[in-house]
């Protein structure tokens, strides 16, 4: 088993992704940048932060596998120029040079980087879904730069929304609105989302920590079941044991409440949680395909959407954070849940 390099460990994603290693036998060094957690069956260790300017030489030593899930996410209340700047700075640049350290050192032989299925949308329709899909695209790219003529290789993955327990973000929203009993103005949308269960992540992670069909390869991910958001709602609610109360509304009134939400943000300057990208979110449709990933890999998810959505929010967990391994979060971890 090699030894593995986690970013972002304290995030949903890694601490997810470290207990899975763990349990199987791989030796795991975790990033983190706040308190030591306590308790996970890894080895910490403490990076003040991830960016340009990052000290990589230690946490790298004897490393033959690393895994870069550390980022920032959207986050609410802070000003479009300072999420830019943080995209920046830490998703790009800071992405670009721990890639560059990974070229210069002889015992990592593979990256495995997480971007986001946002980055598909900006390479291939020539657009910008968002900042966030934007930065990680520039990432992909300052990637496959800097490693051009390494020893080691890379491999990225695209996940798109993904959830479990303990997730935070959009579906944690979600959650807490049917938890609340509120009727939900989403019975009219007709569309088609994919999601990704962590632990289809992880698993796929996993796979590719050493898969040679996997060097220099981008794969999306997803669990290979679209949900429309009424269908996510009704499984969401079963999960939950709660009643989904979907009520028909007009989605060109949804998307008036979106740019309500655009003129609020405009008028203080900050993001709101209700504006026309996540109405987009919650209305248009988005599939993502796993099938490169199975052809060069065999890969497939080891958990239906089904499945997924039971062992995530069953039996009354809701919103409540269940860290596998006993891996306690990091409140001040760069490395946060993808948000599409």
């Amino acid at each position: 088993m090699p030894k593995v390099l986690v970013t972002g460990a304290t995030g949903f994603i890694g601490c997810h992704l470290c207990a899975e290693l763990s349990v199987s036998g791989f030796s795991v060094r975790a990033i983190y940048r706040g308190v030591a957690p306590e308790k996970g069956g890894v080895e910490w260790y403490r990076v003040p932060g991830v960016g340009p300017e990052t000290d990589w030489a230690g946490a790298l030593e004897g490393v033959e596998v690393v895994v870069h899930l550390a980022a920032v996410a959207h986050r609410i209340g802070i000003s479009d120029e300072q999420l830019r700047d943080a995209y920046l700075e830490v998703n790009v640049e800071g992405t670009r040079y721990l890639a560059r350290e990974i070229a210069r050192h002889s015992s990592v032989r593979r990256l495995v980087f997480i971007s986001s299925i946002g980055a598909r949308i900006s390479a291939e329709m020539e657009r910008h879904e968002s900042e966030y899909g934007r930065s990680k695209w520039l990432a992909e790219q300052a990637v496959a730069e800097e490693m051009r003529h390494a020893p080691a290789d890379w491999c990225v993955l695209r996940p798109c929304l993904v959830y479990g327990a303990g997730n935070p973000g959009n579906m944690a929203r979600l959650i807490r609105l049917l938890n609340s009993g509120l009727p939900l103005p989403l019975g009219a949308i007709r569309n088609a989302r994919s999601l990704l269960y962590v632990g289809n992540l992880t698993s796929a992670i996993r796979c590719c920590l050493g898969h040679p069909a996997a060097a220099h390869e981008i794969f999306d991910v997803s669990d290979g079941q679209a949900l429309s958001t009424p269908e996510l709602v009704r499984q969401l609610a079963a999960a939950l044991g709660r009643p989904s109360r979907l009520i028909n509304v007009p989605v060109v009134m949804l998307n008036r409440l979106g740019r309500l939400g655009d003129w609020i943000k405009s008028v203080t300057g900050k993001s709101v949680a209700l504006d026309s990208s996540s109405i987009s979110k919650l209305c248009n449709s988005l599939t993502v395909d796993h099938a490169k990933l199975h052809e060069l890999t065999g890969w497939v998810p080891p958990y239906s959407v089904d499945q997924g959505l039971e062992l995530s929010f069953g039996s009354g967990g809701g919103t409540k954070r269940r860290e596998p391994g006993g891996i306690a979060p990091d409140s001040k971890a760069i490395g946060q849940p993808v948000t599409q």
